[in-house]
């Protein structure tokens, strides 16, 4: 009888807020601690050389990861409505079509890059620059298949696994 009393159900409700709330911090600390982590870890393992290639290639790549985070805040609102609604079909459809458009735009990205961006770089910086091609390919790669995958971390939230939503989003970042 507990579960069915409003008190069981205003302890649910809290207990489930109280996960989402954990989870999207730990998730946002994760991320921001891990975006001066790496540069730590480049800098320490592979020297100043490196370090200054490897974020040439994040930069390069900044704008690609700046997709999944409008398009996670477009799409959960009506994902957390067809879970509601218990409208799988619909709920498969849609993270599908945020996939496909995610890869579109991630296959746009890396393949311009791979066919010129070798030029670029040096053209606009200078030939020591480029060096930086093939990091900036590998880590446009890496984050693309975070941005293909976005559809998962919104999808985990609507679905109340706010927990498999933490661990979508730190392999991402770990990526």
């Amino acid at each position: 009888l507990r579960g069915l009393s409003k008190a069981g159900q205003l302890s649910s409700g809290l207990r489930r807020t109280r996960t989402f709330l954990l989870s999207t911090w730990t998730t946002s600390s994760f991320r921001a601690g891990a975006s001066r982590a790496d540069d730590l870890l480049v800098g320490v393992a592979a020297g100043p050389a490196a370090l200054a290639l490897y974020k040439i290639a994040k930069q390069i790549a900044s704008g690609l990861s700046l997709f999944d985070v409008p398009m996670t805040k477009v799409i959960f609102p009506d994902l957390a409505r067809l879970v509601a609604r218990e409208q799988w079909g619909e709920v498969k459809s849609l993270a599908m079509k945020g996939s496909v458009a995610a890869t579109a735009v991630t296959g746009a990205t890396v393949l311009g890059f791979v066919l010129v961006g070798e030029v670029v770089l040096a053209a606009l910086f200078g030939e020591e620059f480029r060096a930086a091609y093939i990091p900036g390919v590998l880590y446009l790669c890496a984050v693309g298949l975070g941005v293909i995958f976005f559809p998962l971390q919104p999808l985990a939230l609507a679905l109340e696994r706010a927990g498999s939503a933490s661990v979508v989003q730190v392999i991402s970042v770990s990526v």
